[in-house]
């Protein structure tokens, strides 16, 4: 499937249609939303996981942001591309 839309989701990162699909997919597949469905630790165990995700990458973002015209169209294309080589692997 080809990317039919990019959005970009504040905490969540990047999204296209596909990944909004496997996003909801995985929610109902994780054990953890079954484990801790009562329990607040469910609420700080995946932004915690966004955090760190986001902090590892920061600076490979901002060189990104300040090489491009655009970063916007920019991150969309890298994203697009890191998408469909993980597609295909």
């Amino acid at each position: 499937m080809k990317p039919v839309f990019y959005l970009q989701v504040p905490f969540l990162g990047p999204f296209t249609f596909r990944d909004g699909v496997g996003f909801v997919g995985d929610l109902f597949l994780d054990p953890r939303t079954y484990i801790f469905s009562d329990n607040p630790v469910m609420y700080i165990v995946r932004p915690v996981e966004i955090v760190n995700d986001t902090s590892l990458t920061l600076g490979e973002y901002e060189d990104m942001k300040n090489s491009a015209i655009d970063p916007y169209v920019a991150l969309r294309d890298v994203y697009y591309q890191y998408r469909e080589n993980k597609v295909r692997q």
